[in-house]
């Protein structure tokens, strides 16, 4: 009586939990656990001492049976659990198995040939006019060189067009002086004055610009004729721009000495009797800044493009064509090895996979093929 209560105390310390299982093992079997629950060691104590079964049963006893049944169980348990995951094997096998495997790699080669057609006919589309453009002006620096009897290559000046931001200081600045200047007279002041500076300089400066910009570069050109003609317009261009700055400088004396109103025509009278005498230092200053800037303005001109008239603007549109068609080569062909790299990586992986799955212990055909081979040999491997 005190052994059965000793073993209930250690069987409920213990506990019946039944050993726990692990996805994708089996079970084990725990006979201790089982001789507990059926309280094994008692039993065959009494059993034994009253010959129970006796010696010439030829068939199990109700114990017997019961210990017979429990480990039938455990079998049928451990074999159920055994084609159960024979079963999910099998399935996986059947949804992911070589064959069908290839034949999505092979979907696949076939998508990237339609997409690299495609890329193909989509080329020559875009890149057939680009080329034709870039071919027809490939001769021309060559033809233009020959002809001109140049042997250097065109000077493409960098940040032409600050070029305008930097005439547009100029006037900006030429107009603040020259304003200074002309508010003496002016019966507005400051704000008189430097309306009236603004039409001068910009007058002066776009006009010298577009003096350095073509009639003195013309002087460089192989042509006698060409060359005189720019010279005459240089120099009827600087005889201008210098008679416009002594105007100015007539036209502020007059200003000041009989008013607004009447300085035109007294300016015009001065200037057309004695050119070089004025009435006031300040006008002697006018002249000067007006000079330097129209200097600049000139340099300006002369150095916006090529020193030689349309060697210049002929080298961009070559360097133009050339930088569209290779810009748009670049961009197909980084678009053919985007389709081929990924294809390339898909096929890797579906080798791996493949030869993963061989059902042989060799490796599968497609395992030892080089990894970016031709997809068109991918038939090979079936």
């Amino acid at each position: 009586m005190i052994s059965k209560v000793l073993r209930k105390a250690a069987d409920g310390i213990r506990g019946s939990e039944k050993p726990t299982t692990v996805p994708g093992f089996w079970r084990p079997i725990d006979t201790a656990v089982i001789a507990r629950e059926l309280n094994l060691e008692a039993m065959a104590a009494e059993r034994g001492q009253s010959d129970i079964p006796p010696s010439n049963a030829s068939t199990p006893d109700a114990i017997e049976q019961q210990i017979l049944h429990r480990i039938e169980s455990e079998w049928t348990w451990q074999g159920a659990e055994l084609i159960n995951n024979l079963r999910a094997y099998a399935q996986r096998l059947i949804g992911y198995s070589v064959e069908s495997e290839f034949s999505r790699l092979e979907v696949q080669a076939k998508d990237t040939l339609a997409k690299l057609r495609e890329a193909d006919h989509r080329a020559e589309a875009e890149l057939g006019p680009l080329r034709e453009r870039f071919m027809a002006l490939r001769n021309e620096p060559h033809d233009f060189k020959k002809k001109h009897r140049l042997t250097r290559v065109a000077r493409v000046h960098a940040r032409r067009w600050t070029t305008f931001g930097f005439l547009f200081v100029l006037i900006a600045f030429e107009s603040m002086a020259n304003g200074l200047f002309f508010a003496k007279g002016s019966e507005f002041g400051l704000v008189g004055g430097v309306g009236t500076a603004i039409i001068i300089s910009f007058i002066n400066v776009a006009f010298c610009f577009v003096l350095g910009l073509w009639p003195i570069r013309w002087i460089n050109r192989r042509n006698p004729a060409v060359k005189l003609f720019g010279l005459a317009v240089m120099l009827a261009g600087m005889a201008g721009a210098v008679a416009l700055h002594s105007f100015a400088a007539h036209y502020r004396d007059a200003m000041a000495a009989v008013g607004e109103d009447r300085a035109l025509s007294a300016a015009l009278v001065t200037w057309q009797a004695i050119p070089w005498k004025l009435a006031d230092l300040n006008s002697y200053y006018l002249f000067g800044m007006g000079l330097f800037f129209t200097f600049l303005s000139v340099y300006k001109g002369a150095t916006f493009d090529d020193p030689y008239p349309g060697y210049g603007p002929m080298s961009r549109r070559h360097e133009e064509a050339r930088q569209d068609y290779s810009g748009r080569h670049a961009e197909l062909f980084d678009e053919l090895a985007y389709i081929k790299d990924e294809t390339v990586k898909v096929l890797d992986e579906g080798i791996l996979k493949n030869s993963a799955l061989s059902p042989t212990s060799g490796e599968h055909p497609c395992a030892t093929r080089r990894a970016g081979a031709d997809v068109s040999r991918l038939r090979d491997c079936r």
